[in-house]
């Protein structure tokens, strides 16, 4: 029957579009555009059909049997393309973003001006993925599943405070500067979410800086996270993993899916 065969195409664009245009006071306004697909198509085939084996392996009919005691030559060709299904998967993905942000000086510190960036977005995906199977009763549906979109609308704000510079001549602090930023996130199918972040950066001199900073993240779910099945599986978590384990292990129930 020979090997499995797998075949992938892709193929996947791009544009973007952007432009500034200064305000007074040395604000900048700024504008972008971006728009992506991708299509992805994968042909997975030659895999072995076991539901159509028992009944050639009982065949007493030349034109109907199977024999495994051979290469393959004293099988009816049919039978042998009967014997192997293909899978075909057919999957879409769109992104489509647009932001607009504006940036410049507030007030002066002893260390330069306080600079401040405001901005909003929003940002439409969609998504969808279809699976045959290709088999010698014919075509069967595996799945196919309706599309994912979402729309999320975010707003962000960072600010930048040069608390000193090398001209303020402090002892032991070449410069030290602080930020601080925060976006929040409303996604039409997950729900919101702020994330925070702080940093501060002090130089001893031009050549060595110590830095810190401290923020939260969070990454939404992706489209097959929520549009794919839901699976069920048991683990054991070993001792390491689970002190309090009785009889050195521990039973898990993991539960994956939408």
């Amino acid at each position: 029957m020979g090997p499995v065969r797998n075949i992938s195409r892709s193929q996947a664009y791009s544009t973007a579009f952007s432009g500034d245009r200064a305000l007074p006071n040395d604000w900048i306004l700024s504008a972008s555009l971006t728009h992506s697909e991708s299509r992805e198509s994968i042909d997975n085939e030659n895999f072995f059909d076991s539901a159509n084996i028992a009944p050639a392996l009982a065949s007493g009919n030349l034109n109907t049997a199977f024999n495994p005691f051979a290469d393959g030559s004293n099988t009816n060709s049919a039978v042998l393309a009967g014997l192997t299904f293909d899978i075909a998967t057919e999957s879409e993905g769109r992104v489509t973003s647009y932001g607009v942000t504006v940036d410049g000086p507030l007030w002066a510190l002893p260390g330069g001006p306080i600079r401040a960036a405001f901005g909003v977005e929003q940002r439409r995906e969609r998504f969808s993925i279809s699976r045959f199977e290709d088999h010698a009763s014919g075509v069967a549906d595996q799945f196919i599943q309706d599309p994912g979109a979402r729309t999320v609308d975010a707003i962000f704000a960072e600010v930048y405070l040069p608390l000193i510079s090398p001209d303020n001549g402090v002892p032991l602090v070449h410069a030290l500067t602080l930020s601080a930023s925060a976006r929040r996130e409303d996604a039409s199918d997950y729900g919101a979410s702020t994330t925070p972040r702080v940093g501060v950066r002090w130089a001893l001199s031009e050549a060595f800086a110590l830095r810190a900073s401290w923020g939260q993240s969070f990454k939404g779910p992706l489209f097959d996270q929520l549009l794919g099945g839901t699976a069920i599986s048991y683990l054991t978590a070993s001792a390491a993993q689970d002190p309090l384990a009785d009889n050195g292990s521990t039973g898990v129930l993991a539960i994956a899916g939408a």
